[in-house]
């Protein structure tokens, strides 16, 4: 079984994120993400995330990676995605 890297949010990310997971005004991409990286920091496995949050594992191991490789500042920006030729 694959171990996923772990998360280590710091004193400003764990103010921010729960704002973020529980906001009524919070979009619901953002607070989703929230959760993901809230989860994640707590320990808990990407598949347990998954099942947890009913999202697939390849979507929480996405959004770790992201937070692990830009920060915060990753979870706000939406992935590109390639343009359709119409």
């Amino acid at each position: 079984m694959r171990v996923a890297p772990k998360v280590e949010l710091s004193t400003e990310e764990k103010a921010t994120l729960p704002a973020w997971a529980n906001g009524r005004k919070t979009p619901v991409r953002m607070a989703e993400r929230a959760r993901i990286l809230l989860l994640a920091d707590a320990g808990v496995q990407d598949t347990e995330i998954s099942s947890r949050l009913f999202v697939t594992p390849k979507k929480v191991a996405g959004w770790r990676k992201r937070f692990l490789d830009k920060g915060i500042a990753g979870l706000e920006e939406d992935a590109q995605r390639p343009q359709h030729s119409a």
